[in-house]
């Protein structure tokens, strides 16, 4: 059985550079999706600036872009050997040796998993208030077989380091815990608290997802509605209006209302409207 490591590592983060030319090309040509050339403008400039870090984080950016993970992590490497205390060098290399395993043979994805965790581990030792290292371990270790050393317990403390620096992060983490057992009950207060203290796009997002697992389309339809009165992300919209097609909960003229206030210009200013279809709908 292949080992499939589904966390998501946030490596692809946008750089601005100033004043470099072929920084600005390489960056439209990652904008336009061409990495191909991008990779050749930053390999053309290396060749003259090998220690340029801010070209090889770039250059391990666009491989990633290609997922081309194991080019990625040789790149990524070498940041780290120029800087050990870098904390984000190792989040890095940790990230994309990760990706690397995921697409990797069950050995070969076995050989590379202690130095995934060294990275990473590593990545959150240097770096007390670093995220992203402690979003990946928590899903690693959850998403690993506990004979490989998986371990909810571990995932569990990271989660709980997250308190101390985003506890808007460590709700989602804990929900994503308890939703990954299975304890959709204890996901929800978790999801709910997070939606409290953010109020986000990604906060409501999590709490919708949720609600579409436990079948329970009265909760995921209302708080699809509260999440576009917080957001005004007519995506929260789009959404409701995918999901009534295919369940068929709202009554026609209840979506005839969404579908007219969604092609509105400025929709976000509808606020009464909106109350009386979450009125309407709770009523059901």
């Amino acid at each position: 059985m292949k080992i499939v490591f589904n966390f998501v590592f946030t490596i692809l983060c946008p750089l601005t550079f100033f004043g470099q030319d072929f920084y600005v090309q390489a960056q439209n040509e990652i904008k336009e999706k061409d990495y191909a050339q991008a990779e050749v403008i930053i390999k053309n400039h290396l060749k003259n600036n090998q220690n340029d870090v801010r070209a090889k984080i770039l250059l391990g950016e666009i491989y990633a872009y290609q997922k081309e993970w194991e080019k990625s992590s040789e790149v990524n490497k070498e940041l780290v050997e120029s800087d050990e205390n870098n904390a984000d060098y190792h989040y890095r290399y940790g990230g994309t040796l990760g990706l690397w395993a995921k697409n990797a043979s069950k050995f070969q994805a076995l050989f590379l998993l202690d130095d995934v965790k060294h990275h990473l581990k590593r990545a959150a030792e240097l770096d007390t208030n670093h995220i992203d290292a402690r979003w990946a371990l928590i899903q690693l270790y959850m998403e690993l077989p506990g004979i490989i050393g998986g371990s909810r317990k571990v995932s569990e403390k990271y989660a709980n380091q997250l308190l101390d620096i985003s506890p808007v992060d460590a709700a989602l983490a804990k929900g994503y815990i308890e939703t990954y057992d299975e304890n959709y009950d204890q996901a929800e207060v978790h999801y709910k608290k997070a939606v409290e203290l953010g109020q986000s796009t990604t906060t409501y997002q999590k709490l919708i997802d949720l609600y579409h697992k436990k079948n329970t389309f009265k909760k995921e339809l209302i708080t699809l509605i509260e999440a576009y009165q917080q957001t005004h992300n007519a995506e929260f919209l789009q959404q409701l209006l995918e999901k009534d097609i295919k369940t068929q909960y709202l009554s026609t003229r209840v979506r005839n209302k969404f579908q007219e206030l969604f092609r509105r210009e400025n929709p976000q200013k509808d606020v009464q409207l909106l109350r009386k279809l979450q009125l309407k709908i709770d009523s059901i």
